[in-house]
């Protein structure tokens, strides 16, 4: 299997942008939802979902510069349901275990951000906005 590595370090560079502004937002809606009383996975899981679909606008429109309909619509929600299982999971374990630390609250954010950024970068890349065979 061919891969096509042109245009990586492009891509990176626009994923971590367009990845930046949607952590903020989805640390941003994470933090008011708690305090309004929501659960922590239900708060993390309305964040991640709010920063999703500002992640698939802005990835498919500049990161990418894919086209396509509902393949590349249907390949993102795949991904990202997959992404959120293990962000919220990975958020929940982390608070469980390390929720004690002056710093857990904010540790477990980011390794479970993490986790989920590179996967999805991951998976836009080779799976959602992959390139035709007959354009390689």
């Amino acid at each position: 299997m061919k891969v096509r590595w042109d245009m990586s370090a492009s891509q990176g560079l626009r994923f971590l942008d367009v990845g930046f502004c949607v952590v903020a937002l989805d640390y941003i809606v994470y933090l008011s939802l708690l305090r309004l009383w929501f659960t922590v996975d239900v708060a993390k899981s309305i964040g991640f979902l709010t920063a999703c679909f500002c992640a698939y606008v802005a990835n498919k429109s500049w990161t990418f510069e894919a086209t396509g309909g509902n393949a590349v619509a249907i390949r993102f929600v795949v991904l990202y349901a997959v992404s959120m299982s293990v962000n919220v999971s990975i958020n929940h374990y982390m608070l469980q275990n390390v929720g004690d630390m002056n710093i857990g609250f904010e540790l477990s954010y980011i390794i479970a951000t993490s986790c989920s950024a590179t996967l999805n970068f991951v998976g836009m890349k080779f799976f959602v906005f992959q390139i035709p065979k007959e354009q390689n």
